[in-house]
Order: C-alpha cells, then structure tokens, then sequence
C-alpha cells in the first residue's frame, strides 16, 4: 500500500526526497506499526504456550493498540486472563471477539469460560449452546457438565459441577489453543 508505482520507491521514500520530514516519521512508524502487530501477536502466542500469561496479556494488548483490532487478539487475551483468574477481563475481551466475529465459536467458548469463573453459570449455559449451534463438533463445548444439567438448584451443586467441568476441559483446552 505504501508502493509509489513503476519505480517501487514507498511514500517515505519519495516524501524524503522532497524533504517532508514530519511526513517521512508519520508514514515510517505507520509501516512499522502495521508490521510489528503481527510480531507482537506471535510473541504473545509464544508467551502463552511457555505459561507467561501476564507476558501474553502485555504483548497482544501492545499488538492491539499497534495495528487494527482482530477477533483473534482480543479471543488470545481472553484466554490468558482466564488462565489468571481475571474473569471480568476476560469476559470484556471475549465480548469484543464477538462484537467483531458474531459466528465464529470460539469467541463464544471464551465467553463461556468467563462467565463460569464469574459463577454465572445459566449465561455460560447459552454461550457453550452457541458455540454447538456454530460448531456442533465443538470438543470443548460438549465438555462442560452445565450443558446436561437442566437447571443448577444450588451454589454448592453448581460449585461441584463446574470444577468437574473444568477439571475435564483443562487438556482439550490445552489441546485446542
């Protein structure tokens, strides 16, 4: 996108040759800003996979304010603040993966794992139905025991059910990252 034509000299290049300065700063960290989300998203990544969390959570946060938002980075962040128990962070990144991808199941997966370490239990019940309903071979979405349950009638049956739950879900999770 920053290609003149012909020549293959960029924008920076020719605004350099004229000698706009500010120009040649404003267009030279724009293209290093487009670059480095990428990188920074993969480092991230590599920072989960070695259990950095809070790490991962700094990198995709810097790769979010360097370049446009993606479902992806705030779905990676999410993981990683329910890996810490931070589920009110959690649940606001995994609200904006599905604010920018309505259909795509893992979104509603991480908002499910949110919304169970929240202890909200019925709104987590309707995000794993949702993941079935975009994904109906979700392993991670038939795991929970909330699912089969027709309606938790008390905190400490709900308690039992959704550390079961969870205690079953940790490998596929860490199988499906």
């Amino acid at each position: 996108a920053l290609r003149s034509g012909k020549d293959g000299h960029t924008a920076a290049d020719i605004a350099e040759a004229k000698g706009h300065t500010a120009l040649v700063e404003v267009l030279r960290s724009h293209h290093m800003l487009a670059a480095s989300q990428s990188e920074l998203q993969a480092q991230g990544t590599a920072a989960f996979k070695q259990k950095d969390h809070r790490g991962a959570i700094d990198l995709w946060t810097r790769a979010l304010a360097a370049g446009s938002e993606t479902a992806e980075l705030y779905s990676n962040r999410s993981a990683a603040h329910s890996a810490l128990k931070e589920f009110e962070q959690a649940l606001r990144d995994a609200d904006a993966c599905v604010r920018l991808r309505p259909e795509w199941s893992k979104g509603h997966g991480r908002r499910g794992n949110a919304l169970q370490g929240l202890r909200r239990y019925e709104e987590a019940k309707r995000s794993y139905e949702r993941v079935l309903e975009l994904d109906p071979g979700n392993k991670v979405a038939h795991c929970p025991r909330v699912l089969s349950m027709p309606r938790l009638t008390t905190l400490s049956s709900a308690r039992q059910v959704v550390q079961k739950a969870l205690t079953d879900c940790t490998r596929l999770r860490s199988q499906t990252f």
